[in-house]
């Protein structure tokens, strides 16, 4: 499931992959009432956003200068949209991918296999299947030498980071999880990782110092990403992220 929170040049996405278990479509029920993605317009006509106000309701800017990705595991949107009242309340204000589906599906629409979480977390940053990118398990040691967001970011000289809740290190640091972190999949990158694989505890600092990077990753513990909490602990959690974002 994915939840796209729009505001002042900064979008926000929600990911719920329910990578883990049966790969199934992720549908919106039908009592959402959720808000369509604005239009492409001036940044000039954008209103101010709070926590409370968390989608302006204006025109997008004519470009995004932050993309901020909060990931969360093993859920699908039917079983959060009404049961966490913080992130459905986000996806009413806001808007919703209601047609989503995890790496099991290729982008035409057929198969390419059963997969469960590293491979989901490989195809987001990568963009192809994991037939083609070869990260097929949750081993944490396998690389691949796939193209990837990560260094086209660095070819265009955009500021990319992954932020693991875990403390600083960089890309050696292991936690509950790690075989989440993307930015350690990818051998074109491995000699820049640890500049860009750092603590949970620098997102905040990088926020409010005016240093946060065009693409933000931000990945939770299992403990935290709903993979082994619940739904409302889970919930609670993107709270605590998003809503100093957000003021």
């Amino acid at each position: 499931m994915k939840k796209i929170l729009l505001f002042n040049r900064v979008m926000v996405f929600i990911l719920l992959l329910s990578a883990c278990g049966p790969s199934l479509p992720l549908p919106i029920s039908a009592d959402a009432h959720l808000s369509p993605v604005p239009t492409r317009g001036s940044i000039g006509s954008l209103a101010t956003v709070s926590a409370s106000n968390p989608c302006i309701g204006a025109p997008a800017p004519a470009d995004w200068k932050h993309v901020v990705v909060v990931m969360f595991e093993n859920k699908r949107s039917d079983q959060i949209i009404g049961t966490a009242p913080y992130i459905t309340a986000l996806a009413k204000k806001c808007a919703t991918a209601m047609n989503w589906m995890d790496a099991d599906t290729k982008v035409d629409g057929s198969m390419d296999g059963k997969y469960h979480s590293k491979p989901n977390y490989a195809t987001l940053t990568s963009g192809v299947s994991p037939s083609v990118h070869g990260l097929i398990n949750d081993k944490y040691e396998t690389t691949t030498k796939v193209d990837n967001l990560y260094h086209q970011m660095a070819l265009a000289g955009l500021s990319f980071k992954d932020y693991y809740e875990a403390g600083p290190g960089g890309c050696s640091v292991r936690f509950d999880g790690d075989y989440h972190d993307a930015v350690r999949y990818y051998t074109d990158v491995a000699d820049i990782c640890d500049t860009h694989d750092v603590s949970l505890s620098n997102f905040m600092t990088d926020v409010t110092s005016g240093n946060l990077p065009a693409f933000s990753m931000i990945l939770p513990t299992k403990a935290h990403s709903m993979h082994d909490n619940s739904i409302a602990s889970g919930d609670d959690y993107a709270k605590t992220i998003l809503d100093p974002l957000l003021n």
